[in-house]
């Protein structure tokens, strides 16, 4: 047995980047707006962000019914997984948490030398 779970590492590392991808763009952690107070429509939203993480629970018991790792080993697998998730997402992509324009869209633009990033300087 290894410390810690390479395979809920990876697993919590590549469906966790998924997961915030989808609720960027979805909006669901997002209350203010139209779409904040319509409850029955945040249903299906929820379902869709966490069928992902869901993967990553059912891949991590998996590991421990079969016996290859212990539950410790499985949990600070996908801690690990999840942090680094976190982080690269949070590189490319804003806040799911923030209501505006630019969410499930990547950050920053395409400046010249000086960090120009008007329209009119676009290639």
């Amino acid at each position: 047995m290894s410390f810690p779970s390479g395979h809920a590492a990876r697993t919590a590392a590549g469906l966790g980047v998924l997961s915030a991808y989808l609720a960027g763009k979805l909006k669901v952690w997002c209350f203010d707006g139209p779409r904040g107070r319509n409850v029955a429509g945040r249903v299906p939203r929820y379902v869709v962000v966490l069928a992902p993480l869901l993967a990553v629970v059912y891949i991590a018991l998996t590991r421990v019914q079969q016996n290859v790792h212990h539950w410790q080993d499985v949990l600070v697998g996908a801690l690990i997984g999840l942090s680094f998730s976190y982080m690269g997402y949070r590189i490319y992509f804003p806040s799911v948490f923030v209501d505006s324009a630019g969410i499930g869209e990547p950050k920053g633009g395409y400046g010249d030398v000086n960090g120009d990033t008007d329209d009119e300087n676009r290639v």
